[in-house]
């Protein structure tokens, strides 16, 4: 294993983002009623990455996201992942 996968700063990092996809995975349906979107419940994808995707189009990402954006500046664009689940339509 490579030095840059033992450093403890990357394996929390990682760990993060799989307990995130986790949560969208099992969380998808009641996230999508709740953001009114369709786009929560992929599980290679973070919560975060969807709500970047949709802050345009749902007040409530939005919010979510300029929220995340004050704990850390560019939360939401940084964290789509264009690549994984889907996009508003």
């Amino acid at each position: 294993m490579s030095e840059k996968h033992n450093h403890p700063r990357g394996y929390v990092a990682r760990s993060l983002i799989g307990i995130d996809q986790l949560a969208n995975a099992v969380l998808g349906p009641v996230l999508n009623k709740v953001f009114g979107v369709d786009g929560f419940g992929y599980p290679d994808e973070t919560i975060t990455s969807v709500l970047g995707k949709y802050q345009t189009r749902c007040t409530l990402c939005k919010w979510t996201c300029a929220f995340l954006d004050k704990l850390d500046p560019g939360h939401c664009l940084d964290g789509i992942e264009r690549d994984e689940g889907k996009g508003p339509e």
